[in-house]
């Protein structure tokens, strides 16, 4: 990714969260790949 892309890619993940109702942050380290899918309700 060059400069400009990360530029712009910071400015819309900061306009993003700005406007956003709710968020969430997951931390997987150490889970499983069935394990993590189990969590998010993901279809295996």
């Amino acid at each position: 990714m060059k400069k400009q892309e990360k530029i712009f890619f910071v400015e819309n993940l900061t306009e993003e969260l700005r406007s956003a109702k709710s968020i969430v942050l997951v931390n997987y380290t150490g889970l499983s790949v069935k394990s993590i899918r189990k969590s998010s309700q993901i279809p295996s």
